[in-house]
Formats: structure tokens, sequence, C-alpha cells
């Protein structure tokens, strides 16, 4: 796998993937809201609320079967405990375009599809055999607080006002930061009624209560 600087692998985490079967150009890495410092930010501690996950829910660390930093070579033996998944493994390539170039990056993933959404679970740049990252799109699994994809922007400010909050405009939505001591948990809704032209700064209190919540990113 080809190595890759920091600022492109943030990149990926807000979601400039597209599939090896359709492939299409992403976006400048200065445009990436995970490399922007979020040290007025209160970090949270996930170990406490991931020790006891139960079926179909996930914490800040990952999945109640699988957890950021795990071997992704895991289908034998997870399979039977979601029988109504459809498994897939995958590429996805992006295209980055930069001041020297083009740059093109590979990775690995498996999709675990349901009946009303799915999971992609991408593989790290360091060894492209474990978890690096979860992207939550189905409401099939949900936060130990009871967030999941669905989930109201009035549940997700009950769940915390402190959050680093910015625009994701090339994919119309707005990404919600919650950082904890080693992961990032990330929501998204989208922009809709909420970007406002000329403004710079967002806080928990311009996300509407109306608001739902289409992604959810653990890295």
């Amino acid at each position: 796998m080809k190595k890759h600087p920091f600022s492109a692998i943030a990149l990926l985490s807000l979601l400039l993937l597209v599939s090896c079967e359709s492939q299409k150009p992403g976006s400048n890495a200065t445009n990436d809201s995970i490399v922007t410092p979020i040290d007025t930010v209160d970090i949270r501690i996930a170990d406490s609320e991931c020790g006891d996950l139960k079926p179909g829910q996930f914490c800040a660390q990952g999945l109640d079967f699988l957890l950021l930093g795990d071997s992704l070579a895991w289908n034998n033996h997870i399979q039977p405990t979601l029988p109504d998944a459809v498994m897939k493994d995958t590429v996805f390539t992006e295209i980055s375009h930069g001041k020297t170039g083009d740059d093109t990056v590979s990775w690995f993933a498996k999709l675990v599809r349901f009946p009303d959404g799915m999971i992609i679970l991408d593989a790290d740049f360091e060894t492209g055999q474990r978890l690096g990252r979860i992207r939550i799109e189905s409401g099939r699994y949900h936060h130990i607080s009871g967030l999941r994809v669905g989930s109201s922007g009035k549940d997700l400010k009950a769940f915390t006002m402190e959050a680093y909050v910015v625009p994701f405009e090339e994919f119309k939505v707005m990404e919600i930061i919650v950082p904890y001591h080693r992961t990032k948990m990330i929501f998204h809704v989208p922009q809709e009624g909420i970007l406002q032209a000329g403004k710079t700064e967002y806080t928990m209190a311009d996300i509407p209560d109306n608001a739902k919540i289409v992604r959810i990113v653990l890295m």
C-alpha cells in the first residue's frame, strides 16, 4: 500500500470516498475539518463506555463485534451473528488534486449491508489489514446513549453541546466532531438551513432540533 502523509489520511475521514467501481476526483486536504485544532473542546473518555457493548451498540472505539485496531479478517466468525447482513470485500480509490499534481490512494474495506443501510469498515494505512475507521449509515446500530442514524439535532444536543462543528460543503453536510482521548466520533447532518454565506464559525447551537443524523464516523 502506498505511503501517504497524515494530511491526506485525515482527508479520508471526511468521506472523500469513491469505490474503485465508480471513481471521481476528491477534495483538497486544506478543507479537511479533521486537521483543524480542536483543543478547545472537552475530550471525553471512551474506555468506560466500551467495556460491555450489547448487540447492536457502538461506542467511540467501535462496534459490539469489532473495535478500531482489530484485524479485518473476521468474516467467518462474525457472519453468523449478523444473519440479515450481506458482506462484501472491496477496494476504494480516491484522487486528490494538489499543487504538485494528482495523487491516487487505494485502500481495502469491508461493506456490511443491512436492509436499511450499511456499515463500511475501512482498513488503516499503516498495515492495510486492521480497522482504521468505521462509517455507519444504518440505523441498525446505536450509540450507548441511544444516538443513531436518524436521530435528531435535539437528541444530539442533549448528548453534548461541546463539539467542534464544521461545514463540509462538497458533501453538503455539517460535521459534528466529538473528540475522545484516543478516537473521534463524528456525526453528519445535512447543511440545509444551517450553512450561512460568510459565516466561518459554527457551534452546536446552530444545529436545528429537527436536523437528522445521516452518517456516523468512528476513527
